[in-house]
């Protein structure tokens, strides 16, 4: 059969070129992703990743015939060649099949990309502002997966930017607060001198991303009060401050949403105490300290503080 592809108007040759576009991840985006980060040389957290990754190939009946190792293998011969403070790796892993929608299989394919990873210091420093919006009048699909179609995410978010925010946030058709376009949130509510943090429950609805599970883990090491909950939108002005996590951007706070205004960019904000305190964790995994949202490295002796006793 011969086939033929023209890319911006010139014609590819050669039957490498020309099957890149034959698969199903291409024509219907039939597959799924995981993203992990490297610091310098270091690979950050890569085999909890790699797991979730196969979960998830689990779930889209997607053969995933590849060990742990051999990943990492292939992610440590990248590397190098990207020669980045922060490098971003994408693993993707996607059906084969030709062009009908019903020629579907279980073989797999698996695409890596290794590039620097984006400056994410001044999203940092000015705090997001996030557009409420609701999945089920976008017609967003909830998956508990990282498929490959983001359109509903990519329509609203260039909506919401034309609107002057800078991102979305996902809501229930009952005003249920799911997550951002591309991130999980986390609340902090304060009664007199109690306070806890708060991060929607996970039902199968949505994806749990494994920065939001390293959070959780901090703060209950910590001793800080933590929950997972059923959190709604009319509910926003008992939180004072709020914040994004994600393996890319770190922990990011957020300045509002909608009308609804937060205290978290004050300079004693506990989001700040939280940020150091995930800092502190990733110095421990990769051997340095380092600016999360850039990837340089942090000069000079790495705090110790006890955060818990700084939060209360």
């Amino acid at each position: 059969m011969a086939i033929y592809v023209s890319l911006d108007g010139k014609a590819l040759d050669g039957d490498v070129n020309v099957s890149a576009f034959l698969n199903r991840g291409f024509l219907f985006g039939d597959g799924v992703f995981e993203v992990v980060v490297a610091f310098e040389s270091h690979i950050f957290d890569p085999i909890a990743h790699i797991r979730r990754l196969r979960t998830s190939c689990q779930s889209l009946q997607l053969d995933f015939p590849w060990t742990e190792d051999e990943i990492l293998f292939e992610l440590g011969v990248m590397l190098p060649k990207v020669s980045a403070a922060k490098t971003y790796f994408r693993i993707m892993v996607y059906r084969g099949g030709m062009l009908g929608l019903d020629d579907i299989s279980s073989e797999s394919h698996k695409l890596i990309i290794a590039a620097p990873a984006p400056d994410h210091r001044q999203v940092v420093k000015s705090g997001l502002s996030l557009n409420p919006i609701s999945r089920v009048a976008a017609g967003e699909c909830l998956e508990n997966i990282k498929p490959w179609a983001y359109r509903a995410s990519i329509r609203e978010l260039l909506r919401s930017r034309a609107l002057g925010f800078d991102d979305i946030l996902w809501l229930g058709d009952d005003g249920r607060i799911h997550e951002t376009s591309t991130a999980n949130i986390f609340f902090l509510t304060r009664m007199g001198d109690s306070y806890t943090f708060e991060t929607p429950s996970i039902q199968g609805s949505y994806y749990a991303g494994r920065t939001r599970d390293i959070v959780l883990m901090l703060l209950k090491n910590a001793g800080i009060p933590c929950q997972e909950a059923t959190l709604y939108f009319d509910e926003l002005p008992k939180y004072d401050e709020a914040f994004v996590c994600s393996t890319v951007k770190g922990l990011v706070p957020i300045r509002s949403i909608g009308s609804q205004k937060f205290s978290t960019m004050r300079p004693n904000a506990a989001f700040w105490h939280v940020q150091r305190l995930f800092l502190s964790y990733v110095e421990s995994q990769i051997g340095w300290r380092v600016d999360y949202a850039s990837g340089n490295i942090i000069q000079g002796e790495a705090c110790k503080e006890n955060i818990s006793d700084e939060i209360h």
